[in-house]
């Protein structure tokens, strides 16, 4: 009997211990998912603005060699423009990951403004281009066309697009970071939640333990220590738990043994 009661604890206890090893395990998964994905979101919304500063020296590169005719700066035009694909590529790449790791609700015009914005900016050189095939040095503020590429393909069309980048992916990583607090939020009041439960359990689970451990074991000293002052008359009570039967008969035929010597 007192061996199921240890059984019946010990099992009891390591239930509650892997409970809280398989939550801990998975609390830590999720924690370092949300890390990647913050991590993802945080290199995009890098990337965004890495893209802007490229996009606008490279117009300003441009609108100088239109208007002093800097053909010097092609080499660094083409090295701009190869920057500006670089930038777009690792930017597609990373928001179809973060697309798959946080749906398309989250992640809703993404991928799909990034190939606007892509195309918004070949416009732009390509109006650039035409532009400098058909200046004919007038002054610049009788170049309507490229007061229009200016003012609004430039300071309204692409600011507009490449800001609205920026803010719906510091949207998408405030989203994930709240995620990540949500989750840090869960994971404390379940630890807390788990302690209030399983901390008193085993406190009184280690004193049900002992005080059938101790009960048996005064009885027996109560009884040794009657014998020995000379009551042989004494007998140990039969109604102990199982593991102290053997002992129990034991110690009574010792008595009996010693009350016919």
């Amino acid at each position: 009997m007192y061996k199921r009661k240890i059984y019946l604890f010990g099992i009891t206890s390591g239930l509650i211990m892997m409970i809280a090893l398989c939550c801990t395990a998975v609390s830590a998964y999720l924690t370092q998912i949300n890390l990647e994905q913050s991590n993802t979101g945080q290199t995009l919304l890098a990337e965004h603005q890495k893209l802007s500063s490229i996009s606008y020296r490279m117009f300003k590169q441009l609108t100088d060699e239109l208007i002093f005719g800097e053909s010097a700066n092609q080499a660094i035009i083409r090295n701009k423009q190869a920057l500006i694909a670089q930038s777009l590529d690792k930017i597609r790449s990373l928001e179809l990951q973060q697309r798959q790791a946080l749906g398309s609700k989250m992640t809703a015009g993404s991928i799909e403004d990034t190939d606007e914005l892509a195309g918004l900016i070949d416009a732009i050189i390509s109006e650039f281009k035409a532009i400098t095939a058909t200046y004919n040095n007038t002054p610049l503020d009788q170049q309507n066309r490229l007061q229009t590429l200016l003012e609004v393909k430039i300071d309204n069309e692409f600011r507009e697009a490449i800001n609205a980048a920026v803010v719906r992916q510091g949207n998408v990583v405030s989203a994930i970071n709240a995620k990540i607090e949500t989750l840090n939020t869960a994971i404390v009041w379940f630890t807390i939640g788990l302690g209030v439960i399983a901390g008193p359990f085993i406190i009184l689970g280690c004193y049900w333990l002992f005080s059938a451990l101790y009960q048996p074991l005064t009885v027996i000293q109560s009884g040794t220590r009657s014998i020995a002052s000379g009551n042989y008359a004494y007998r140990f009570p039969e109604n102990l738990d199982k593991e102290f039967s053997e002992l129990v008969k034991a110690l009574n035929d010792m008595v009996i043994q010693l009350s016919e010597h």
